[in-house]
């Protein structure tokens, strides 16, 4: 399996490792200690969620990928897309029609732990 970082196009894991059919999921973000990876995919009823698969060491392979369930809105048309993991891996931004957008897809963050792993997520600041 090679995962591609979509900003760089250049491969940051390879292995032999399994996560599931690859080809229902989309925009990896890896963790920084390689030991925990995001990505969307669709839900039973058509929408898109954040999923997430774990693995003790680099040399074993992914847990089946489980939703986030903390971050499903029951105000989203679309869901929840394209998870990107902070340099720190303390953060998680994903995209999201839910309510309290401002229209479309706007970005959202939410603090991820071991002990909280997603909660409470909220409109991410304006860079201005």
């Amino acid at each position: 399996v090679e995962i591609v970082r979509s900003d760089l196009g250049r491969p940051f894991l390879e292995s032999n490792a399994k996560v599931a059919p690859l080809g229902k999921f989309r925009h990896p973000s890896l963790s920084p200690d390689n030991g925990t990876l995001y990505v969307d995919g669709p839900t039973e009823i058509g929408q898109h969620a954040i999923y997430v698969a774990t693995r003790p060491d680099p040399f074993k392979e992914w847990s089946t990928p489980r939703i986030l369930d903390r971050l499903q809105s029951n105000s989203t048309k679309k869901g929840n897309v394209t998870p990107r993991i902070s340099p720190d891996g303390r953060l998680l931004y994903f995209a999201s029609d839910r309510e309290g957008s401002a229209g479309g897809f706007d970005i959202w963050v939410t603090s991820v732990s071991s002990s909280s792993p997603a909660d409470n997520p909220s409109p991410a600041a304006d860079p201005e």
